[in-house]
This record gives C-alpha cells, structure tokens and sequence, in this order.
C-alpha cells in the first residue's frame, strides 16, 4: 500500500522514487519501500530484518536523531 502511494506522488509531481528518502522501523511496508526507493532511513529500534536493507540507520526515535538527520541533509 504504502508503495503504490509513493509511485502516485512520484508520477504526479515528476519525481524520481530515489529521490524521495524513506524513514521507517516495520518491515512489511519498509522492505518493499526500500526495494522501490533509493534512499532508506531507519531508527535504531527498527527490526533487524530491514536494517539489513538500510542505507543509514540513525539512533532511536526517542533521541530526536530524525529532526537532526533532515537538517542535515536538507
């Protein structure tokens, strides 16, 4: 689901999946978003499963890293 919402956004504004960073923790959804997108950002606490698929993972959602992690790279 999560996915096919990602694609309608993309091909609605001209953007290109790897250019939109993914944020997440779960791994149904995640994984399958990750496959998709270029950029995947995990919390810490996300399951070890989809941390293997991460490009970075930050620490967990309770440290504010989320916040520090856009202003950095935006």
């Amino acid at each position: 689901m999560k996915a096919k919402t990602i694609l309608k956004i993309t091909d609605q504004n001209k953007f290109k999946p790897e250019d939109i960073p993914f944020f997440g923790g779960g791994i149904n959804n995640d994984i399958e978003l990750m496959d998709y997108q270029g950029l995947g950002w995990l919390m810490g606490n996300a399951e070890t499963e989809v941390k293997e698929k991460a490009d970075l993972i930050t620490d967990s959602y309770n440290e504010h890293e989320f916040t520090m992690l856009l202003r950095e790279c935006y």
